[in-house]
Protein backbone atom coordinates (compact mmCIF):
# COMPACT_ATOMS: atom_id res chain seq x y z
CA UNK A 1 0.00 0.00 0.00
CA UNK A 2 1.08 2.96 -0.79
CA UNK A 3 1.18 6.52 1.33
CA UNK A 4 1.01 10.41 1.21
CA UNK A 5 4.94 11.34 0.68
CA UNK A 6 5.45 14.27 2.96
CA UNK A 7 1.81 15.06 3.05
CA UNK A 8 2.23 17.09 6.61
CA UNK A 9 2.08 20.73 6.91
CA UNK A 10 5.26 21.05 7.94
CA UNK A 11 5.81 24.74 7.05
CA UNK A 12 3.74 26.39 9.43
CA UNK A 13 0.77 28.24 9.51
CA UNK A 14 1.41 30.05 6.81
CA UNK A 15 -1.92 30.28 3.78
CA UNK A 16 -1.71 29.35 0.55
CA UNK A 17 -3.10 31.75 -1.62
CA UNK A 18 -5.11 29.64 -3.98
CA UNK A 19 -6.52 32.56 -5.91
CA UNK A 20 -3.26 32.73 -7.96
CA UNK A 21 -3.26 29.40 -8.46
CA UNK A 22 -4.39 27.71 -11.84
CA UNK A 23 -7.41 25.43 -11.16
CA UNK A 24 -6.91 21.82 -11.82
CA UNK A 25 -10.96 20.84 -11.59
CA UNK A 26 -13.98 21.27 -9.81
CA UNK A 27 -16.69 18.98 -8.55
CA UNK A 28 -20.28 20.18 -7.36
CA UNK A 29 -18.77 21.33 -4.01
CA UNK A 30 -14.83 21.69 -4.36
CA UNK A 31 -12.61 23.18 -6.75
CA UNK A 32 -9.19 21.70 -7.22
CA UNK A 33 -5.20 22.81 -7.03
CA UNK A 34 -1.81 21.51 -7.10
CA UNK A 35 -0.21 22.40 -3.42
CA UNK A 36 2.46 24.84 -4.09
CA UNK A 37 6.08 23.09 -3.70
CA UNK A 38 4.45 19.53 -4.16
CA UNK A 39 3.54 18.26 -7.25
CA UNK A 40 2.56 14.91 -6.30
CA UNK A 41 0.01 16.60 -3.79
CA UNK A 42 -3.68 18.82 -4.35
CA UNK A 43 -5.43 20.71 -2.64
CA UNK A 44 -9.18 20.29 -2.10
CA UNK A 45 -11.03 23.89 -1.49
CA UNK A 46 -14.78 24.48 -1.28
CA UNK A 47 -15.97 26.53 -4.33
CA UNK A 48 -16.30 30.36 -3.25
CA UNK A 49 -20.16 30.53 -4.38
CA UNK A 50 -21.17 27.61 -1.62
CA UNK A 51 -19.47 29.72 0.99
CA UNK A 52 -21.86 32.98 -0.43
CA UNK A 53 -24.75 30.44 -0.30
CA UNK A 54 -23.94 29.35 3.10
CA UNK A 55 -24.08 32.71 4.60
CA UNK A 56 -26.57 33.64 2.94
CA UNK A 57 -29.27 31.78 4.61
CA UNK A 58 -31.22 33.11 6.94
CA UNK A 59 -33.60 31.65 10.13
CA UNK A 60 -33.21 30.80 13.56
CA UNK A 61 -32.19 27.20 12.11
CA UNK A 62 -29.53 28.82 9.97
CA UNK A 63 -28.16 30.63 12.80
CA UNK A 64 -27.88 27.92 15.13
CA UNK A 65 -25.70 26.45 12.58
CA UNK A 66 -23.63 28.94 11.74
CA UNK A 67 -22.93 28.89 15.52
CA UNK A 68 -22.98 25.71 16.61
CA UNK A 69 -21.74 22.96 13.96
CA UNK A 70 -18.59 22.83 11.13
CA UNK A 71 -20.35 24.30 8.89
CA UNK A 72 -19.69 23.78 5.08
CA UNK A 73 -17.20 21.61 6.42
CA UNK A 74 -19.86 18.93 7.87
CA UNK A 75 -18.98 16.89 5.06
CA UNK A 76 -15.17 16.67 5.98
CA UNK A 77 -15.49 14.72 9.53
CA UNK A 78 -17.72 11.93 7.55
CA UNK A 79 -15.04 11.62 4.70
CA UNK A 80 -12.49 11.59 7.30
CA UNK A 81 -14.18 8.68 9.15
CA UNK A 82 -15.05 7.12 5.98
CA UNK A 83 -11.35 6.53 5.27
CA UNK A 84 -10.80 5.76 8.61
CA UNK A 85 -13.09 2.89 8.72
CA UNK A 86 -12.11 1.71 5.11
CA UNK A 87 -8.28 1.67 6.18
CA UNK A 88 -9.01 -0.30 9.08
CA UNK A 89 -11.17 -2.89 7.30
CA UNK A 90 -8.27 -2.49 4.11
CA UNK A 91 -5.36 -3.18 7.06
CA UNK A 92 -7.87 -6.33 8.60
CA UNK A 93 -8.10 -8.52 5.19
CA UNK A 94 -4.70 -7.41 3.06
CA UNK A 95 -6.72 -5.52 0.94
CA UNK A 96 -6.19 -1.80 -0.74
CA UNK A 97 -7.75 1.32 0.22
CA UNK A 98 -10.27 1.92 -2.88
CA UNK A 99 -9.79 5.39 -1.97
CA UNK A 100 -7.43 8.33 -2.65
CA UNK A 101 -4.90 9.22 0.22
CA UNK A 102 -5.58 12.19 1.90
CA UNK A 103 -4.18 13.47 4.91
CA UNK A 104 -4.13 17.59 7.07
CA UNK A 105 -6.07 20.86 6.40
CA UNK A 106 -4.57 23.67 6.03
CA UNK A 107 -4.96 27.39 5.51
CA UNK A 108 -5.97 29.03 1.82
CA UNK A 109 -7.30 32.33 1.55
CA UNK A 110 -10.84 29.87 0.25
CA UNK A 111 -10.59 28.60 3.45
CA UNK A 112 -9.28 25.12 4.87
CA UNK A 113 -8.11 23.11 2.12
CA UNK A 114 -7.74 19.45 2.54
CA UNK A 115 -4.33 18.01 1.13
CA UNK A 116 -4.69 14.92 -0.82
CA UNK A 117 -2.46 12.63 -3.22
CA UNK A 118 -2.40 13.53 -6.50
CA UNK A 119 -4.28 10.77 -8.29
CA UNK A 120 -2.10 10.97 -11.37
CA UNK A 121 -1.45 9.44 -15.27
CA UNK A 122 2.38 8.85 -14.65
CA UNK A 123 2.93 11.56 -16.43
CA UNK A 124 2.43 14.56 -14.00
CA UNK A 125 -1.47 14.94 -15.43
CA UNK A 126 -4.33 13.96 -13.26
CA UNK A 127 -5.09 10.65 -13.50
CA UNK A 128 -8.11 9.51 -16.42
CA UNK A 129 -11.52 9.09 -15.48
CA UNK A 130 -13.69 5.48 -16.06
CA UNK A 131 -15.33 7.64 -18.38
CA UNK A 132 -12.33 8.81 -20.09
CA UNK A 133 -11.09 5.27 -19.88
CA UNK A 134 -14.41 4.17 -21.87
CA UNK A 135 -14.25 6.83 -24.65
CA UNK A 136 -10.99 5.81 -25.64
CA UNK A 137 -11.27 2.34 -25.46
CA UNK A 138 -8.51 1.35 -23.39
CA UNK A 139 -11.68 0.32 -20.80
CA UNK A 140 -12.25 -2.49 -22.90
CA UNK A 141 -9.17 -4.50 -22.29
CA UNK A 142 -9.52 -8.18 -20.23
CA UNK A 143 -6.29 -6.42 -17.73
CA UNK A 144 -7.99 -3.29 -17.51
CA UNK A 145 -11.29 -5.10 -16.34
CA UNK A 146 -9.41 -7.24 -13.80
CA UNK A 147 -8.38 -3.98 -12.78
CA UNK A 148 -12.06 -2.49 -11.82
CA UNK A 149 -13.02 -5.67 -10.65
CA UNK A 150 -10.24 -5.82 -8.25
CA UNK A 151 -11.91 -2.16 -6.89
CA UNK A 152 -15.07 -3.21 -6.87
CA UNK A 153 -13.98 -6.21 -4.65
CA UNK A 154 -12.15 -3.76 -2.52
CA UNK A 155 -14.79 -1.15 -2.18
CA UNK A 156 -17.17 -4.18 -0.81
CA UNK A 157 -14.87 -5.80 1.32
CA UNK A 158 -13.68 -2.27 3.22
CA UNK A 159 -17.35 -1.16 3.12
CA UNK A 160 -16.85 2.08 1.33
CA UNK A 161 -20.00 4.46 1.78
CA UNK A 162 -20.34 5.72 -1.97
CA UNK A 163 -22.58 8.56 -1.69
CA UNK A 164 -22.07 9.41 -5.63
CA UNK A 165 -20.52 6.52 -7.03
CA UNK A 166 -20.11 7.80 -10.99
CA UNK A 167 -18.03 7.16 -13.95
CA UNK A 168 -16.39 10.11 -13.05
CA UNK A 169 -14.82 9.87 -9.55
CA UNK A 170 -13.51 6.71 -10.43
CA UNK A 171 -9.81 6.86 -11.97
CA UNK A 172 -7.29 4.74 -12.83
CA UNK A 173 -4.27 6.12 -10.80
CA UNK A 174 -0.95 5.34 -12.28
CA UNK A 175 0.95 6.75 -9.77
CA UNK A 176 0.50 3.81 -7.70
CA UNK A 177 2.55 0.77 -8.49
CA UNK A 178 0.98 -1.20 -9.82
CA UNK A 179 -2.00 1.05 -11.53
CA UNK A 180 -5.48 0.50 -10.09
CA UNK A 181 -8.62 1.91 -9.74
CA UNK A 182 -9.83 4.79 -6.67
CA UNK A 183 -12.33 6.49 -6.10
CA UNK A 184 -11.99 10.21 -5.29
CA UNK A 185 -14.95 11.97 -4.18
CA UNK A 186 -18.22 10.91 -3.30
CA UNK A 187 -17.73 8.89 -0.23
CA UNK A 188 -19.39 9.32 3.13
CA UNK A 189 -22.92 8.85 4.25
CA UNK A 190 -24.70 11.86 4.56
CA UNK A 191 -27.71 10.62 5.75
CA UNK A 192 -28.94 11.64 9.38
CA UNK A 193 -28.93 8.53 11.10
CA UNK A 194 -26.27 6.46 9.37
CA UNK A 195 -28.04 3.31 8.54
CA UNK A 196 -25.31 1.99 6.05
CA UNK A 197 -22.53 2.67 8.70
CA UNK A 198 -24.58 0.33 10.98
CA UNK A 199 -26.03 -1.95 8.03
CA UNK A 200 -23.83 -3.55 6.07
CA UNK A 201 -26.48 -5.72 4.21
CA UNK A 202 -28.06 -2.11 3.62
CA UNK A 203 -24.86 -0.77 2.02
CA UNK A 204 -24.27 -3.42 0.09
CA UNK A 205 -27.90 -3.07 -2.06
CA UNK A 206 -27.16 0.11 -2.75
CA UNK A 207 -23.31 -0.79 -3.51
CA UNK A 208 -25.36 -3.41 -5.90
CA UNK A 209 -27.52 -0.51 -7.32
CA UNK A 210 -24.95 1.76 -8.01
CA UNK A 211 -22.67 -0.49 -10.14
CA UNK A 212 -25.45 -2.21 -12.00
CA UNK A 213 -26.27 1.66 -12.81
CA UNK A 214 -22.38 1.91 -13.86
CA UNK A 215 -22.59 -0.82 -15.81
CA UNK A 216 -24.88 0.53 -18.76
CA UNK A 217 -22.56 3.87 -18.71
CA UNK A 218 -19.61 1.88 -19.18
CA UNK A 219 -20.90 -0.51 -21.83
CA UNK A 220 -20.11 -3.56 -19.95
CA UNK A 221 -22.45 -6.27 -18.20
CA UNK A 222 -22.60 -6.27 -14.58
CA UNK A 223 -23.15 -10.02 -12.76
CA UNK A 224 -25.22 -9.07 -10.00
CA UNK A 225 -24.39 -12.71 -8.12
CA UNK A 226 -20.53 -12.22 -8.75
CA UNK A 227 -20.49 -8.62 -8.01
CA UNK A 228 -18.18 -8.49 -11.43
CA UNK A 229 -17.65 -6.77 -14.79
CA UNK A 230 -17.67 -8.27 -17.94
CA UNK A 231 -16.88 -7.44 -21.30
CA UNK A 232 -20.09 -7.62 -23.50
CA UNK A 233 -20.13 -10.37 -26.04
CA UNK A 234 -19.11 -9.26 -29.41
Amino acid sequence: MQHVRDISDAHGPQVVRVSELRRLAHGVTREIFERPGHPDQILKVVRPEKWVAYRQKRGLWARLKHRFTLGRYKFLSKEYRSYLRSAWLADRYGRNIPMVEFGPLIRTDQGLAQVARKASDGQGGLAPTLAGLRDDGSLFRPTMIDRLNAFVGDVYVTRVIASDLSTQNIVLDSGLQPARFVLIDGFGDNALLPLRVWFRRLNERQLDQRFARMAAALRLDWDAEARLYRLQPG
